[in-house]
């Protein structure tokens, strides 16, 4: 039976008197009576009744979460004030009448410029190794609480059809039993929709029961869930128009290439630009992908480029394939202005990836009653272990491990048969195949409480390459990105190389003609007049301010203080060399850099040359400026440096950021650690067009969340500041005179 939407439980409104409520004026009453369409009479008798829920009123008049505020907001110049208060994790709206609605009541106009979509792929339902009870806790704990619109499932909600290789990862093998297992146990939500787009897997079970849509069925039993139109024809990609912005959710993979996380939504996104030249097709503004079971966001060909993790763990053909699973979900955030445009690179898109490796669960689909097992010896109970969680394990492969022979095997399998375990063993493959009680496992979310797994931790900007003293500097641009971060609350700033061009007689030939300032001294002079000098307010706990000291060595040192909250402070700088900067370290042995960081101690850190590392708000920070390219594929060198890194253990496992220079392009990858691949601030010169090289302009900003223990990231909110539209813009004024 369908639960009935429910109405708040709220304190009733103060009585006031009638000349103070808005919509029922008493000195002055209009000489026409107020045209209303229905539903919004129907709003109105319902709101002066009681203050309603969101959920409740968008079902009641048979429209969206962003519908109704617009219905709401046209209502004000009509004399009705509505407005939005929170109440027991409910969006809730009230009818305003005098001071009745209290300072927390958000003027409707406010909250209707926000959208977030909730996004997920691959949970695999009707696998051994789904994450169904941490799907519940997404939906409740972070979805939920998070208030998003909607959700995307971008392919992978279902195990594709049994195959030999997949057969031994699957839980379920009849689609119609996959059917009803799913919409028994799919986490349900009466805040929004879950819209479902088909990927392989879902297509594969169409070959069978004469072609059942397994996607269909599934909704038309479960009203929350939407299937999206087309998905089943085999486009496997949809287009979504949020508001004037278009995002195309795409599907196309079950394992992606492990050899780079970025290859095929490259190479979607190249498809995708080679149809917008010679087919005129338009590009979509987000590019959304399921299947790579990684969490990455990046611009590249005018899209901004989300992939999704997955929330299942790692199948016994992914071992084979050496294919890296990562278990999270994500949010994209679109901000719009008042007048309902946006602009994606200047605050209007946040990505949120949440990282929930470390909260899946061994065997959550079944349950393993080891009480049985309580008179096996030590090898009936290892046995036991590895059969719960392989499930299906060759004869010979068992023997080989135990180091004992087929035969005493075979004794230990007929113990555990005694005990109550259900085991065969398959006569062509000579396999013992573990039989497990799925059908009564009852699903709820994981007993974790969201304000212990996402604790704020910092918020910080990243920025490389301005190459201060070239002929395309841009230090009008480095001080708007500096006040952008300062806007948004970021504690400090990471340049990750190449501060100055470099000496004009070094580097490449021509590079003299490249520079506004040959001399090392004018160019660190132009460094110094330049520097943004731009102050931040300290918000949510101690901001470190660095000092610089001289050691009695004569090496420089800093030490630390702590600015306090709601303390203005200048935003500061940690800073290594470059390859540019390094041109004047090999010619002459001086760092420009460090020399740059001397006469502006109040303002710059050196870190290093080309490599430095430090701890700030507990998080282990390297800077890198590489020395090779990265290839085409974007997340190549990230991937790298994050090995790197993690193999060294110089990081002491504690939540690490590395910031990467020199490649002039932006990609953010969040694994076991945080990589960012970091765009510049300078303009195409003529070394990048001999080269066919396009450097993009802008910043990244994060923010950033670990458990309560400090231990690891668990979200990262990610952003991508687009500099280069504004630029083409000067540009282009510049030409036209």
């Amino acid at each position: 039976m369908e639960k009935k939407p429910r109405k708040p439980k709220i304190q009733p409104q103060k009585p006031v008197e009638k000349k103070e409520v808005p919509n029922q004026p008493v000195e002055k009453k209009p000489a026409k009576k107020v045209q209303l369409s229905l539903k919004a009479e129907k709003l109105i008798g319902l709101l002066k009744k009681c203050a309603c829920e969101v959920s409740f009123l968008t079902k009641e008049l048979d429209i969206d979460s962003h519908t109704l505020y617009d219905l709401a907001q046209s209502l004000k110049p009509k004399g009705y004030d509505i407005r939005v208060v929170d109440i027991e994790e409910s969006k809730v709206l009230i009818l305003a009448s005098g001071d009745n609605f209290g300072d927390d009541a958000i003027s409707i106009d406010k909250v209707n410029k926000q959208f977030k979509i909730g996004a997920i792929s691959e949970v695999r339902m009707g696998a051994k190794q789904s994450q169904i009870s941490l799907l519940h806790w997404g939906y409740k704990e972070i979805f939920e609480k998070k208030d998003v619109d909607c959700v995307f499932a971008v392919g992978g909600l279902v195990i594709g059809k049994p195959t030999r290789t997949l057969l031994p990862d699957a839980l379920i093998t009849d689609p119609d039993e996959l059917v009803a297992y799913v919409v028994k146990n799919f986490p349900r939500s009466d805040k929004f929709k879950t819209h479902i787009i088909s990927g392989k897997n879902e297509l594969s079970w169409g070959k069978t029961k004469d072609g059942l849509d397994v996607i269909s069925a599934i909704c038309k039993a479960r009203d929350d869930l939407k299937k999206v139109a087309g998905a089943d024809e085999g486009e496997l990609e949809k287009n979504f128009n949020v508001k004037g912005v278009t995002i195309k959710a795409a599907a196309h993979f079950e394992d992606n290439s492990p050899k780079s996380v970025s290859n095929g939504p490259q190479n979607i996104a190249n498809r995708l630009t080679k149809d917008n030249k010679s087919k005129n097709s338009p590009l979509p503004d987000i590019l959304l992908v399921g299947g790579t079971h990684r969490r990455s966001f990046f611009f590249y060909n005018g899209m901004y480029i989300v992939t999704l993790a997955s929330l299942h763990t790692q199948m016994r053909r992914q071992v084979a394939r050496k294919v890296s699973v990562y278990v999270g979900c994500a949010i994209l955030e679109l901000n719009y202005n008042p007048d309902w445009t946006i602009n994606l690179g200047g605050g209007g898109l946040k990505v949120h990836h949440f990282r929930l490796d470390d909260y899946t669960v061994k065997n959550d689909c079944y349950a393993v009653d080891l009480s049985k097992a309580k008179n096996l010896n030590e090898e009936g109970r290892q046995v036991l272990e590895w059969l719960s969680r392989e499930f299906v394990i060759n004869a010979g492969d068992i023997a080989r491990r135990l180091k004992k022979s087929k035969e005493t095997v075979a004794e230990i399998i007929k113990k555990l048969v005694a005990c109550g375990y259900e085991i065969q063993l398959g006569e062509a493959t000579k396999a013992y195949e573990f039989k497990m009680d799925w059908r009564s496992k009852q699903f709820s979310p994981l007993p974790l409480k969201s304000e212990d797994v996402f604790v704020w931790a910092t918020k910080e900007a990243g920025i490389s390459d301005p190459h201060l003293g070239s002929k395309e500097d841009l230090p009008e641009i480095l001080k708007m990105a500096y006040e952008d971060a300062a806007k948004e609350g970021c504690r400090r700033v990471y340049n990750a190389g190449d501060v100055f061009d470099g000496p004009g007689a070094s580097g490449y030939r021509g590079h003299v003609f490249d520079v506004k300032c040959p001399g090392l001294d004018d160019m660190e002079d132009y460094g110094i007049a330049n520097w943004p000098r731009v102050e931040v307010e300290v918000q949510k706990k101690p901001l470190l301010v660095t000092e610089m000291i001289s050691h009695p060595n004569g090496k420089i040192g800093y030490k630390a203080t702590f600015a306090k909250v709601g303390s203005k402070v200048l935003l500061q700088t940690d800073a290594v060399e470059g390859n540019h900067e390094g041109w004047a370290w090999q010619s002459i042995g001086h760092k420009m850099v460090r020399a740059l960081a001397i006469r502006l101690s109040n303002l710059i850190r050196y870190l290093g040359n080309q490599y430095g590392t430090t701890f700030v708000d507990n998080i282990f920070h390297v800077l890198i400026h590489p020395a090779s390219s990265g290839g085409e594929m974007l997340s190549n060198v990230v991937e790298k440096h994050l090995k790197g890194v993690r193999e060294s253990k110089e990081d002491d496992n504690k939540p690490t950021v590395v910031y990467i220079g020199h490649l002039h392009s932006p990609y953010f990858l969040l694994d076991t650690r945080y990589g960012i691949r970091l765009a510049c601030v300078k303009r195409v010169d003529q070394f990048h067009k001999t080269h066919a090289l396009t450097p993009y302009i802008g910043m990244s900003i994060s923010e950033m969340f670990t458990d309560k223990d400090g231990r690891g990231f668990t979200q990262i909110i990610m952003e991508y500041r687009n500099y280069r539209p504004m630029v083409r813009k000067e540009e282009e004024k510049k030409n036209e005179l």
